[in-house]
């Protein structure tokens, strides 16, 4: 059962690195130049 939820724990966590990777490629995107434009 242990091992289950570190199993879990690791995905979790995973997951959460993968959410912050996507929002620093998004980051890096051309999202920046549509923000410069609005301001």
């Amino acid at each position: 059962a242990f091992r289950y939820h570190q199993d879990v724990l690791a995905q979790v966590l995973d997951l959460r690195a993968r959410a912050r990777n996507i929002e620093g490629i998004l980051d890096m995107q051309p999202l920046r130049g549509l923000n410069e434009k609005e301001n």
